[in-house]
């Protein structure tokens, strides 16, 4: 039974990864990777995101469904829930990394959403973890039973 409680735990903390991703949207764009750096906006501190149109760590917004420019439709990421920035950052604001004083809003986004990342599994990164996990709980199962003696 204890195995099982441990399993149980071990999925709860393993299922954080299945939420949305946290961005920083500014105008047209969803900033996907933080440098790391802050730039204060007054007394507050927000994260600076790395702005480079045409690469993985900004994507595009698109109009409509027909749009040939890739991306996240504009309808859904107007849906995206807001993320808090921390008790420093009560607004959730961020910044660009080519200009700093143009303040973005943090966003939950999902990187699902986005027509130009070709179709895969989230799980795919998680396989090995899986594999772990049920070879641990095979091996302990074997190693309880009684060896059969002939």
């Amino acid at each position: 039974m204890k195995f099982f409680k441990l399993l149980f735990i071990l999925a709860l903390f393993f299922s954080q990864n299945a939420f949305a991703n946290v961005g920083c949207r500014i105008g047209n764009y969803i900033l996907t990777t933080p440098t790391g750096a802050t730039y204060m906006n007054g007394n507050t501190p927000s994260p600076i995101y790395i702005f480079s149109p045409g690469s993985s760590n900004t994507i595009n917004l698109r109009n409509w469904n027909e749009d040939p420019q890739c991306g996240i439709l504009r309808s859904v990421a107007d849906r995206y829930s807001k993320a808090s920035g921390g008790s420093s950052n009560p607004n959730g604001n961020c910044s660009p990394s080519n200009n700093y004083a143009n303040i973005g809003q943090l966003v939950n986004y999902n990187p699902a959403d986005n027509n130009c990342v070709p179709t895969n599994v989230p799980l795919d990164d998680y396989v090995w973890l899986m594999v772990l996990t049920l070879a641990g709980a095979g091996f302990l199962f074997l190693n309880r039973r009684e060896p059969i003696v002939a």
